[in-house]
């Protein structure tokens, strides 16, 4: 990112995606443990929550965050070119 944009551009890229993250994964039942520079650490499941709905629930929140990433991210930046 560094090559096309400038510093407060990958900045405000970079915050725009761990937002979207963080949103994702509470909505879907998940723990944000810890937020390292670009990357989260994240945890789905529980004493009370089966292996297989916290499996589903995890790739709820990365098809979100997916999404989000490949069209509305997107979509934004190319509007504001």
């Amino acid at each position: 990112l560094f090559n096309n944009f400038t510093k407060g551009t990958v900045r405000l890229i970079t915050e725009s995606i761990i937002r979207a993250s963080i949103f994702a994964v509470n909505l879907c039942g998940g723990y944000v443990h810890r937020i390292q520079g670009d990357g989260l650490m994240v945890y789905f499941g529980g004493k009370n929550i089966e292996k297989s709905q916290a499996t589903k629930d995890a790739l709820k929140a990365f098809s979100m965050i997916s999404y989000f990433v490949k069209n509305d991210l997107k979509d934004y930046f190319e509007s504001n070119e």
